[in-house]
């Protein structure tokens, strides 16, 4: 059994007995011997007549050991940098303290949506001391928040969407430069801790020029999972969908030649895609017929498809009901799990036990977008259930 899924196979028994799953995170944070994991988990197999979990500890266990560079009997389990018990720990927690998921993904009540141009560029500076501030060209990057917020259900997150510039991906590198930098300082002047570009393109062309401006916070970007695609179906053969400009920069070129011996990929540029997710409407005809005219060469021919844009993932099924059951790939767990990870090397992480928030600032200001973005919003959390 793959240590994946022996890890998502103990989350599911852990919901049924609480107490267990703090006995099994207090072994996982390294509060008990990391071999007290191995008991817990072969515990809970007895316990709860469950024969795979019988050899989860043992299993789980070797991978520990693997993941510590070989520590001992002692060692933390996350004494490495696993993705996956990273993201374990997180769902764990969750459980242990008597949450449902649903109510760590920021719960009801917990969003607020405000039609208001770029932030700071009035008289008046958004208060934003200790949240981190997120950007995209328009609604996509609330894919990435969604992931964030699942992973860190404390905090408070505040969300840009520059619709009223959307898309990106059709401006000019220097523009998108400019733009992020002008973004990224307004946030900065408002008090955040840390800032994820939730927008392939901007990561791809400002990223770099942010954190050179702000040294002082974490600045995380999202790129197109080609690394994921590979270690997951190594050999095999991936569409890649991206925006003009994300396929022209060299950031993305670096990316595909140093896993060219790994696997082979096909860039499509999808002129006009992400505009037309901005506007709604996800099941309308016209959609359907730009993914048809896009993806209709390469039925049959490609193993799965990687998402390098922030928008995609919000027509995943509009995707597959063109292009079969392909596996899909974004950047956006990959990205919150970063945030995690450096939030807690900066020892920024809240951990107050009460809900965060969530704040949608739009720069367009039309009839409509506040509804658009909630709805945005609820359609991104169904997506990452």
């Amino acid at each position: 059994m793959e240590t994946e899924a022996i890890l998502e196979s103990i989350l599911n028994k852990a919901k049924a007995d609480p107490e267990t799953a703090a006995r099994l995170l207090a072994a996982a944070s390294g509060e008990l011997p990391v071999a007290s994991f191995c008991g817990e988990a072969r515990n809970m197999g007895y316990i709860l007549n469950e024969m795979d979990l019988i050899y989860a500890g043992e299993e789980a266990y070797a991978a520990m050991r693997r993941s510590t560079n070989g520590g001992g009997e002692n060692s933390p389990l996350l004494a490495g940098e696993d993705d996956y018990f990273e993201l374990f720990l997180t769902k764990l927690r969750g459980i242990a303290e008597g949450h449902t998921e649903n109510e760590n993904r920021g719960g009801k009540g917990a969003v607020r949506f405000e039609m208001k141009p770029l932030p700071g560029e009035g008289k008046e500076v958004p208060a934003l001391q200790d949240a981190i501030g997120v950007f995209d060209s328009g609604v996509g990057g609330i894919s990435v928040l969604r992931e964030m917020v699942r992973l860190l259900p404390e905090e408070k997150c505040f969300y840009f969407g520059d619709s009223a510039h959307a898309p990106y991906g059709e401006k000019t590198e220097d523009w998108v430069r400019e733009r992020s930098l002008s973004i990224a300082s307004n946030m900065v002047r408002g008090g955040v801790k840390a800032i994820a570009i939730a927008c392939n393109t901007a990561t791809a062309a400002a990223a770099a020029s942010i954190r050179s401006a702000f040294p002082e916070i974490p600045v995380i970007g999202v790129e197109p999972a080609l690394n994921v695609a590979v270690r997951k179906h190594q050999g095999k053969c991936f569409l890649v969908m991206a925006t003009e400009v994300t396929l022209r920069l060299e950031k993305y070129h670096t990316l595909e030649e140093r896993l060219a011996g790994d696997a082979r990929f096909i860039p499509l540029p999808c002129d006009g895609l992400a505009a037309r997710i901005e506007k709604g409407n996800l099941d309308g005809d016209d959609l359907h017929e730009l993914l048809e005219h896009l993806l209709s060469p390469y039925i049959g021919e490609v193993d799965g498809i990687v998402l390098g844009c922030t928008h995609y993932p919000l027509i995943k099924r509009q995707i597959m009901e063109i292009m079969g059951d392909l596996p899909l790939y974004d950047g956006g767990e990959g990205t919150a799990r970063e945030l995690v990870r450096r939030l807690n090397e900066a020892a920024l992480r809240r951990k107050t036990g009460t809900a965060g928030e969530v704040v949608l600032y739009s720069s367009k200001r039309e009839e409509g977008q506040k509804e658009l973005y909630e709805w945005f919003y609820r359609l991104a959390g169904e997506e990452a259930l």
